[in-house]
């Protein structure tokens, strides 16, 4: 399950040091178990700051465009991405997480 993540420091820090122990938590899981799947559940997720909890993410969604923004005519206005753990806007870092082995989104499920 996935917390909601209401808070107002936004600063890089303090989303990295929300997202990291998520990460690790997910990471020692992936690394101790023989998974077939993983399921994200967000019933009991009440939003947020979405930046926390995307790099918490950041094994299963790899390095991929994650979402983004359209102005009134439909034009791409923003894009977000994750990069090697890295949250980023445009060219601008906004947090990152320290990742650790392969990512599940390269794995292969049988």
């Amino acid at each position: 399950m996935i917390p909601g993540m209401v808070f107002s420091d936004n600063s890089a820090e303090n989303i990295c040091k929300i997202a990291q122990p998520l990460y690790d938590w997910i990471s020692r899981i992936k690394s101790s178990h023989k998974l077939e799947g993983w399921i994200i559940d967000l019933r009991l997720n009440t939003g947020g700051n979405s930046a926390p909890m995307l790099l918490a993410l950041y094994d299963l969604l790899g390095n991929n465009e994650i979402w983004g923004e359209l102005d009134e005519n439909k034009k791409s206005v923003r894009k977000f991405k994750l990069v090697d753990g890295s949250y980023i806007q445009k060219s601008q870092t906004i947090a990152a997480i320290t990742p650790s082995g392969r990512l599940l989104d390269q794995e292969r499920w049988r």
